[in-house]
Order: C-alpha cells, then structure tokens, then sequence
C-alpha cells in the first residue's frame, strides 16, 4: 500500500519521501475507517491535505494526490470486477 501511494507521489513530482509516507498513509488509513463520510470521499482530501501540508505540500497537489490515487484503486476494482464477469465457469 504504501509503494502504491510512494509511486502516486513520484508521478505527480510531489517530493515527499517514503518515510514520510510511511507515517502519512496509516494515519489517514486508520482515520478513513470512521464512518464519517461516504466511501471517505471529503474526509480523504482532509487528512491528506493535513497530513502532507506537514511535510510542505501544496493543499491542491495534496488533493490531486488524494484523487489519483483514489482513482487508481477504484480502476483495479472495475477492472477485477470485469475479468469476474467475463470469467468462463468450468
């Protein structure tokens, strides 16, 4: 999880090292599990962009940050979930 979110951070030129995330991305990930917004969406570019405004990241770069990566996992999941449905039953 945490090279998904490293390799997010290096296409988007943010500069933030992989000891910092590896701070950054439990936090938000244990935050994310309280049930106060649907799927995280709001509550997502809040603790990102606190938490990487720590280590001087721009709020915008830190919710475009936020949204890639949010978006790379949810393109996995209709990718998986079209292979499963395509899938031959034997």
């Amino acid at each position: 999880m945490i090279l998904h979110f490293w390799c997010v951070a290096r296409s988007l030129s943010l500069g933030v090292s992989p000891g910092a995330l590896l701070l950054v991305v439990p936090v938000a990930t244990v935050l994310l599990l309280l049930p106060v917004s649907i799927n995280g969406i709001g509550a997502r570019e809040a603790v990102f962009g606190y938490l990487l405004g720590l280590y001087g990241v721009p709020l915008t770069e830190a919710i475009a940050f936020s949204w890639v990566a949010y978006g790379t996992v949810l393109g996995q999941g209709i990718l998986g979930g079209v292979v499963y449905a395509l899938r031959r039953n034997s």
